[in-house]
């Protein structure tokens, strides 16, 4: 598998609720995106396009690793926006695939 970028709208994901109402929203997904530099810049282009979250699937590296220390290289390149848009992380694209939109 390749690295994959892919947008995914819906009108009500349980967990990054807001109070926009049923207005559809679009997500952005990252699958085995090994950069965390990459990672922060689509962070950073996710909030400046307006995108409700980013969900991170697989080997991508999160803002925050699993010690809760915040990873530098994400900051480095997101400038603030992994602090501001939700997101959420699965182990694998079944998991993602599988969650009820």
């Amino acid at each position: 598998m390749g690295n994959t970028l892919s947008i995914r709208q819906s009108v009500s994901w349980r967990c990054m609720e807001s109070s926009e109402g049923a207005r559809a929203r679009v997500f952005v997904a990252l699958e085995n995106v090994r950069s965390a530099h990459n990672v922060g810049s689509v962070f950073r282009t996710a909030d400046a396009a307006g995108a409700a979250g980013v969900f991170l699937v697989g080997v991508t590296p999160a803002p925050v690793d699993r010690f809760g220390r915040p990873q530098p290289e994400i900051a480095k390149t997101a400038l603030g926006a992994e602090h501001i848009m939700p997101w959420v992380r699965y182990e694998s694209a079944a998991a993602f695939l599988s969650e009820p939109v």
